[in-house]
């Protein structure tokens, strides 16, 4: 058999569209009379090209057709679709304005077996699942190992440090986008930075999601259960607390004002939760002012927390070079 590119083989497509531009054609009365009495069922569908019937009951057909939630369209431009004509990297998702974006038959939900979605077809208008599995660009793929594998990196860990209801959170690093979902109800608690900071408002478990993916398109998703407890005192006493300048490039200052004197402790984390510094420190009354030193840490957001025995306070302080 002979071996032909995909060039060849989208061309035969292309061809084979202009050969045979009929979208369906019922030919026989019998599969006519079983569509028209329901017996035939063809619903949700779309048909690019023209609707044929070889007998009288052609303007039947066609209304049976957009009364069973058929979509009817011109041609394969009408669907629009994102680029579903490049060879070694098509894409095939729906586009605003596509009638592939809706219209899915509800009633194959009854089994639990299919996720519920609006679209129809295979693809989701943010889902290209197909570079994960599917190799369009066979002459430059690597098949020197077996079975292939277009996620060997896959991470299945993220870190987080937490102080109360602020958590700091570290994605895996790598050449990957991330999605966070932080665990509550809505839509409000999504990031896709890599190392986000959010705070609880409640107390509680949350489950806690991360969506990485690859530049191919592979996706894998990391979740790790939070105990989150958000009444933590604040420390009694202090009327001001300021970290600066913030961000900072070099050595920060924390700026103290207090009602009484008070015995703390002053510690700086990174967003993996490792201490940097920390530091015993008496507290006198009025302005206090300790220096930092951030001079020789890396780029990245840190958590300054003064921990007294009545109370705790975290600030954030982000380090750029």
């Amino acid at each position: 058999m002979a071996a032909h590119s995909p060039q060849f083989f989208a061309r035969y497509l292309q061809l084979g569209y202009r050969r045979f531009p009929t979208a369906l054609r019922l030919e026989s009365s019998n599969s006519i009379t079983a569509f028209l009495n329901g017996d035939l069922d063809l619903s949700a569908n779309i048909w690019s090209g023209t609707i044929d019937s070889t007998s009288t009951n052609y303007q039947a057909v066609l209304t049976q057709l957009t009364a069973s939630n058929n979509t009817l369209v011109s041609g394969p431009a009408d669907l629009l679709v994102g680029d579903p004509y490049t060879i070694d990297s098509p894409d095939f998702r729906p586009q605003p304005g596509s009638p592939l974006l809706s219209g899915a038959d509800a009633s194959i939900y009854a089994d639990n077996f299919f996720t519920t979605v609006d679209f129809r077809g295979p693809f989701a208008p943010d889902s290209n699942w197909d570079k994960c599995w599917t190799e369009w660009d066979p002459n430059n793929a690597d098949y020197s190992i077996s079975p292939l594998n277009y996620f060997t990196n896959r991470p299945d860990a993220f870190n987080f440090s937490q102080s109360g209801g602020l958590v700091v959170f570290a994605a895996p690093a790598g050449d990957f986008s991330y999605n966070w979902d932080f665990g509550l109800p809505g839509d409000g608690d999504v990031s896709t930075a890599a190392n986000p900071i959010f705070t609880y408002e409640e107390s509680g478990q949350f489950t806690v999601t991360l969506t990485v993916t690859n530049g191919r398109g592979c996706s894998t998703e990391i979740t790790e259960t939070l105990d989150v407890v958000t009444g933590v005192k604040d420390i009694e006493g202090l009327s001001y607390i300021n970290v600066f300048p913030n961000p900072t490039s070099g050595d920060a200052t924390l700026d103290v004002y207090l009602n009484e004197s008070l015995y703390g402790e002053v510690a700086m984390f990174d967003i993996t939760g490792r201490l940097v510094f920390r530091l015993d420190q008496q507290f006198e009354l009025g302005q206090n002012q300790l220096t930092l030193p951030t001079g020789n840490v890396a780029n990245g957001i840190y958590m300054i927390r003064l921990m007294a025995e009545n109370g705790v306070k975290t600030l954030k302080l982000r380090v750029t070079k």
